[in-house]
């Protein structure tokens, strides 16, 4: 079953990787070098904005009423899964 998806998606002034309407489901593909998980892991200033970049995408989907699934390149399998 095909399932439309739509990328570069912009909610609330930002853009998100894909969004699949029929499931109002965002996704956001991060590396793991630019996008650390907690603070501690940032080692660089690009690092740290991106982290804090991070925070704010995630507000404004569930501020925006839309779930949210976030790819670590770790874990590419989770494509699969969605």
């Amino acid at each position: 079953k095909y399932t439309a998806l739509i990328s570069e998606y912009r909610v609330g002034g930002r853009y998100f990787d894909c969004y699949i309407p029929s499931k109002n489901l965002l996704i956001e593909f991060d590396g793991d070098f630019w996008h650390p998980l907690t603070l501690e892991e940032c080692r660089y200033d690009f690092q740290t904005r991106n982290y804090h970049n991070d925070i704010r995408k995630n507000k404004i989907a569930i501020d925006n009423g839309f779930k949210l699934i976030r790819v670590r390149q770790s874990e590419e399998q989770k494509v699969e899964e969605i």
